[in-house]
């Protein structure tokens, strides 16, 4: 309830923008267009990404996080954290389709 209250207002910074999104309270439209450089673009996508994993949709995530790692900022968190994820799946063996039906 209390980041659903501090979320709630759409003003702030790109960051609270971010927090919003990761609520469902703005779209990925909105935050897609945020994205002024490089490192930004790496944030947005693993985040994109982020949502999308966590609504069971792993081929978007997939994609999402191939975008992060696309960027080549990889002195970012997000640029690990989407090419930790990307790798762990890859070494479970599984299609997107099976990770995401065993995550259900």
């Amino acid at each position: 309830d209390a980041l659903l209250r501090y979320y709630s207002n759409p003003g702030g910074e790109y960051s609270h923008a971010l927090g919003r999104f990761l609520l469902g309270l703005a779209t990925e439209r909105e935050i897609l267009g945020l994205a002024a450089n490089a490192r930004q673009r790496c944030e947005v996508a693993y985040y994109v990404g982020l949502r999308a994993q966590a609504e069971g949709r792993y081929v978007d995530a997939s994609d999402w996080f191939r975008v992060a790692i696309e960027t080549g900022q990889e002195m970012t968190p997000e640029y690990s954290w989407a090419y930790n994820t990307l790798t762990r799946w890859e070494g479970e063996g599984k299609s997107l389709s099976r990770l995401a039906a065993e995550k259900l």
